[in-house]
């Protein structure tokens, strides 16, 4: 039960909610003071954590005296955050589409330092998604001395340096995010400092680095990080 519990908690369901989730799934269909009983949740709480979950789109609440809540199957469920997913990819690509004037494009040699100095500066966390081996190896000594909580999803067969992986919260993803440059397909690296700071590198012969200047990009960027890293096996 623990492993299944640790799962639906990877996908965004609270402690409780993955509890109820299971006993409800378990028994199919029952009342509030069934599904409090069997999983072990305060009924004190469980009305909150129930409404919760059908807001979630996680259950079904069928009308009687007393209600009844029926489980939606896990495999709908994983189809719903996979859709949710594919949709917020979709918006990212069409804004970045869209908003051209809204990055700063330049070579590596001037805004790679600038990523670096960001690092340094940065006070409680730093993300990145998409990563590989050689964009960390580059990063690598100003990640070590960091005192952030550091999350990295690595680009899907890509492995973290030694010393990153024990640094570092370090996960998989499940799926290849890319960039079309000069007709050549690359990890969609991304880099979010403090959640103030959104940086999309391009890991090409150079290092191209895009910063998103505007709230509405950084926004989505730290929207697809905390939905990649729910995904992300590990």
């Amino acid at each position: 039960m623990e492993e299944q519990i640790q799962l639906l908690k990877k996908i965004g369901l609270t402690d409780y909610e993955s509890k109820v989730y299971l006993a409800i799934l378990i028994n199919n269909c029952d009342s509030a003071s069934s599904i409090a009983k069997a999983s072990k949740v305060p009924r004190t709480k469980i009305y909150k954590v129930l409404e919760s979950l059908a807001e979630k789109g996680c259950v079904d609440i069928l009308s009687g005296s007393p209600l009844l809540f029926m489980a939606i199957s896990p495999v709908e469920l994983l189809k719903d955050y996979e859709k949710q997913f594919t949709e917020l990819m979709k918006n990212i690509d069409f804004k970045r589409d869209k908003m051209r004037d809204k990055y700063v494009i330049d070579n590596y040699d001037v805004k790679m330092r600038e990523v670096v100095d960001s690092l340094d500066k940065a006070k409680k966390e730093i993300w990145i998604s998409n990563a590989t081996e050689n964009i960390l190896k580059k990063l690598e000594a100003r990640l070590l001395q960091s005192n952030c909580d550091i999350k990295i999803v690595m680009f899907p067969k890509e492995i973290a340096p030694d010393g990153i992986s024990k640094k570092a919260k370090v996960k998989e993803s499940k799926i290849k995010v890319v960039h079309v440059f000069n007709g050549k397909e690359m990890p969609a690296i991304n880099i979010i400092i403090d959640k103030k700071r959104v940086f999309n590198l391009m890991d090409d012969k150079k290092v191209i680095i895009q910063e998103m200047l505007y709230d509405s990009a950084k926004r989505d960027f730290i929207g697809y990080f905390n939905l990649g890293w729910r995904f992300a096996k590990g």
